[in-house]
């Protein structure tokens, strides 16, 4: 504003000079030309009444500078001071004379062919003729040629002057501006009001700005922290907007706003969905980038985005969970379908009435155990269901040790048949878990330490506090399982197919709901075995979820 202010008194005062000096200029030759005409009409009547006593006085006459003429009223010109009279044509039209034949006297000023010269000319009657004098005059640029040093000094001095006083002036009227009404308020009190209502608009600017740069910041805090991905494009499918998740995403070779798509990604699937988007479509698709499975969401462009949306949903969990199912229910029906079809087998011998005597309590408990087996199955699955669903659990704060000791219980008849040496090392510890659920997987890893062990064999069950976590461990010194095979034991219905083992029965879905009732207290279980040595399961739970 400053300097508009200033800019602006110096181009009025430049303006102003120069109108001046125009002006000035014009007036001068105007006062000159007044000079000279009453010079001129001064001087003829002297000469005149000088004629008028001496008829010859004319000729005597030497004054440098002027034109004389004798002219008789019929124009005829009787005498020139300066040239022979027979050679000038009639002057009775000329404007100065046809004045002085009907007033006495008249003037005019004109271009003279005879003297080349702009010339002012005043003549008088007498009794018998009339006198015309003539003098030269400058022409107005000869006078400005005369005056215009001068000028130009007086401009430049003026000038300089009025830089000095246009940059006082500027400085008087935005200091109170920008210093505010209420902290100068004595300077001006004229320009108060003003000054009011510019710290009011101020004071809402400020508002305004601060409202608008908060929402911007909510804006960028919720497109930081968003796990999709975000990204606006304009019509000319340059970037407008892109979040961090897109760029994690993408990983393109430029995201600055501007960029164009081709340095964002080379994806066909995408280029032609965002081009549709500017059709009007809503496009939706699936996509796979970096080994990961994406959703993809194109919106049409509009005002309000400023551009067309392109939105990125990490899909890769659920394809996974979707793939897991339908293996889940292959598994669970290639399971059923073991147990009922020896149950069913067995049971229409029965019914047939063609077995003998001594096989019909060899069948019957075949399909004992076979009903045993699918109802364990059945039990677990329906546990590890209810697992997946990812229901919130319901904790409790409840003794470690304690649970431990009564799992031991639940399964020394089981301890006391195979002859095994149970090692119990229990910590007083204390911990919010779900009881039913942490009960589950003690119970899971002491069978299967149980199971797999050998006759007369060692366990060892170890409860402690480690950091925030509870511990519980349990080792045997059992078959033990190859390293290659120690990723899949948690897979649901993969069992170890041992020698040794296949004879033991299992579901496959003990070690899967361990991991489950580990992950939904937000922990972990870890696994060390060797062959012929035995196996190490690892629980650690924190003890405050």
């Amino acid at each position: 504003m400053r300097k508009k202010i200033f800019n602006s008194m110096v181009l009025i005062s430049v303006y102003c000079l120069l109108f001046t000096a125009f002006f000035s200029g014009l007036a001068f030759y105007r006062i000159y030309r007044q000079n000279v005409e009453k010079n001129l009409q001064t001087t003829t009547r002297l000469i005149v009444s000088q004629y008028e006593t001496d008829k010859e006085s004319l000729e005597k006459l030497k004054v440098k500078g002027l034109r004389i003429n004798l002219i008789d009223n019929d124009g005829k010109v009787l005498y020139d001071n300066q040239k022979d009279s027979s050679t000038f044509e009639n002057h009775k039209e000329r404007p100065e004379i046809k004045d002085a034949l009907e007033k006495g006297e008249g003037s005019s000023i004109r271009y003279s062919k005879t003297l080349n010269r702009d010339t002012i000319y005043h003549a008088i009657r007498t009794d018998d003729s009339i006198i015309r004098v003539a003098q030269e005059v400058n022409s107005v640029f000869s006078i400005f040629k005369v005056i215009f040093p001068v000028e130009i000094l007086i401009v430049i001095v003026l000038f300089l002057l009025s830089l000095f006083i246009s940059k006082r002036i500027t400085e008087s009227i935005t200091t109170p501006i920008k210093l505010g009404v209420y902290k100068h308020q004595n300077l001006y009190p004229e320009l108060d009001p003003y000054l009011r209502e510019i710290d009011e608009k101020n004071l809402e600017l400020e508002k305004l700005y601060s409202k608008e740069k908060s929402q911007n910041d909510t804006v960028e805090a919720i497109l930081s922290k968003m796990k999709e991905g975000l990204v606006i494009f304009d019509r000319s499918l340059r970037l407008v907007l892109i979040n961090d998740s897109a760029i994690n995403i993408l990983k393109p070779i430029n995201s600055k706003k501007g960029s164009h798509i081709l340095e964002l990604t080379n994806e066909t699937k995408i280029l032609d969905a965002v081009k549709e988007g500017f059709e009007g479509k809503y496009i939706k698709g699936e996509i796979e980038i970096d080994n990961k499975i994406y959703e993809y969401f194109i919106s049409p462009e509009s005002e309000s985005l400023g551009g067309v949306a392109l939105l990125l949903t990490d899909k890769t969990y659920e394809t996974s969970l979707k793939q897991k199912r339908e293996e889940f229910t292959s598994n669970v029906t290639h399971e059923l379908k073991t147990p009922l079809t020896i149950i069913s087998g067995f049971a229409e011998l029965l019914k047939s009435g063609n077995v003998e005597e001594e096989k019909v309590k060899e069948f019957g408990t075949i399909i004992h155990k076979q009903s045993t087996n699918l109802q364990s199955l059945i039990d677990d699955i329906l546990k590890i269901s209810k697992l997946e669903a990812d229901e919130p659990i319901i904790i409790e704060e409840i003794n470690i040790d304690e649970l431990a000791d009564e799992v031991c219980g639940d399964l020394s008849i089981e301890i006391k048949n195979k002859n095994i040496n149970l090692v119990k090392n229990f910590e007083r510890v204390k911990a919010k878990v779900n009881r039913e659920m942490i009960k589950e997987a003690m119970q899971n890893l002491l069978t299967n330490a149980i199971k797999y062990n050998k006759e007369g064999g060692e366990i060892i069950f170890k409860i402690a506090k480690e950091g925030k976590n509870v511990l519980i461990q349990i080792s045997d010194n059992g078959i033990g399982i190859e390293e290659e095979l120690l990723d899949r034991i948690f897979e649901r219905f993969y069992v170890v197919d041992h020698s040794r083992s296949k004879k033991i029965s299992s579901t496959g879905l003990g070690l899967s709901i361990v991991k489950h009732v580990v992950e939904a207290h937000d922990g972990r279980v870890e696994v060390t075995s060797e062959v012929g040595k035995g196996s190490t399961f690892t629980i650690y739970i924190p003890i405050n979820n």
